[in-house]
């Protein structure tokens, strides 16, 4: 049986499905701004930042696929450009959220080890002082 293929797909439908994506990845960015600006816990943060991250990957995936079709069509070269533009926009925008991401999921990271340092010296002194009285007579 020979190997299903898919139909192609027309310009006018990659667009719309680039623009819904494109929409998409917008909505998740601003959901991510504003949950962000509270400082949350990094597990409240982590599953939005990877939603954006995939709506990323999708989109500048059909922003490829566009400019593929259109230079398969021969189309003029400021066409595809425009593409590109967007996808450039785009590609700003998300990786200043990321850059974010990791400076935030940096701070808690260090901000956790500098307590669990505290609790665990506190931990030693308590142990220290009850082992001390312990052999005191």
């Amino acid at each position: 049986m020979p190997p299903k293929t898919q139909p192609k797909e027309d310009r006018k439908t990659l667009v719309g499905k680039m623009q819904n994506t494109k929409h998409c990845f917008y909505e998740l960015l601003e959901e991510f701004e504003v949950i962000y600006a509270t400082k949350p816990q990094l597990e409240r943060l982590k599953p939005i930042f990877s939603e954006v991250e995939s709506k990323y990957r999708t989109v500048m995936r059909q922003i490829a696929n566009i400019t593929d079709k259109l230079i398969d069509e021969g189309a003029e070269d400021e066409e595809a450009q425009t593409y590109w533009k967007q996808g450039g926009k785009i590609k700003s925008d998300y990786l200043d959220a990321a850059r974010r991401f990791a400076q935030y999921e940096n701070e808690c990271c260090e901000k956790r080890g500098s307590e669990k340092k505290k609790d665990d010296s506190e931990s030693i002194q308590a142990m220290t002082a009850a082992i001390t009285k312990w052999l005191k007579p």
